[in-house]
């Protein structure tokens, strides 16, 4: 910290991608004790989060910017978010963003408005919740039988990263058999300088195909 001096850290505070790992409140406190002390910005990534947001709640917003959207909520073809944070802070955003981009999509922001005003929107995502967690549970039997290992086992959220059992210099080939069989998994992008890995990231709802799990089987675990 002292010596590369950062104006400001990014992350994701809750069901990070791709890990689906979230901070504890642990290291939530001392991530803004660390803020505080050397003036740090944190702009907390967190459109996972459906209920107070972790870090601006414990802050207060004296430190952290605050980013959500409706993604994971309503649609992901909806990419219309906001931030929480301070006046001052809010009025130079949006000064930026003018200069930058202008505006952004109407159409989008209307959808938004009438999803949140028709009084279904709290209901929709307990069903989408629900929905996630009997797709976690299922994923997590399936990798358990062919000796994949999971990062976390969060039951919430749309991801988890799963370690096949391969030498990670054959990721990229199997990443190659899956999409020309239309099971395309994000491999190793995640990983610093794109160092081989065999960690690939799994989609809850488009990982409970059994087409999935017999491409495995066959083509990668050999049985």
């Amino acid at each position: 910290m002292i010596e590369h001096r950062p104006k400001a850290v990014f992350l994701n505070t809750t069901l990070q991608n791709p890990t689906g790992a979230t901070f504890s409140m642990a290291s939530a406190f001392r991530l803004m004790q660390i803020a505080e002390r050397h003036g740090l910005w944190v702009v907390e990534d967190d459109v996972n989060r459906e209920l107070a947001p972790l870090l601006a709640a414990m802050e207060g917003l004296n430190h952290v910017l605050y980013v959500g959207g409706f993604a994971k909520t309503i649609t992901p073809a909806l990419r219309c978010g906001y931030v929480v944070a301070e006046p001052d802070v809010l009025r130079e955003l949006a000064r930026t963003k003018m200069a930058v981009g202008l505006t952004s999509s109407e159409a989008k922001k209307r959808i938004v408005e009438k999803v949140m005003t028709e009084g279904r929107y709290a209901r929709h995502v307990e069903v989408v919740v629900e929905r996630l967690k009997d797709a976690h549970a299922l994923v997590e039997e399936c990798m358990d039988a062919l000796g994949i290992e999971l990062f976390r086992r969060p039951r919430a959220g749309f991801f988890v990263l799963g370690v096949l059992p391969i030498d990670p210099a054959d990721a990229s080939e199997v990443a190659t058999r899956a999409r020309a069989r239309h099971l395309a998994r994000a491999r190793s992008y995640f990983c610093p300088d794109d160092a081989p890995s065999a960690g690939f990231r799994f989609n809850m709802p488009h990982s409970i195909d059994d087409a999935l799990w017999d491409f495995l089987r066959k083509h990668v675990i050999g049985r």
